[in-house]
């Protein structure tokens, strides 16, 4: 059975000037997920030579930003894929910045 998407306590009350977008509907709906995946399923064959920390950025697109944020400013989440002989680690978090405790009601 497929887990349910639950939208946020209060995203109703959210007044946002973004456009509904198609691609951010469905199975794509934005949602806030943290946690960690041990030993990712891979396609294909990593090569030894990969061996390393990737980390990437993103928004926080489950609530709308101050006007002109850059994705740097720390309003979102920080993803980190471990790559170590072909086997990969996966963790997400989202940074808690005052924002974000304030809007968890932390």
């Amino acid at each position: 059975m497929a887990a349910q998407l639950k939208p946020l306590k209060g995203a109703e009350n959210l007044k946002s000037r973004w456009q509904w977008s198609r691609d951010l509907g469905g199975p794509d709906m934005p949602i806030r997920l943290e946690g960690e995946i041990g030993d990712v399923m891979v396609r294909g064959t990593i090569p030894d030579s990969i061996d390393g920390t990737f980390y990437r950025v993103a928004g926080d697109h489950v609530a709308p930003v101050p006007e002109k944020h850059s994705p740097l400013e720390g309003h979102g989440a920080v993803s980190a894929f471990r790559i170590h002989k072909g086997h990969v680690d996966f963790k997400i978090r989202y940074v808690q910045n005052d924002r974000y405790k304030s809007r968890e009601g932390q």
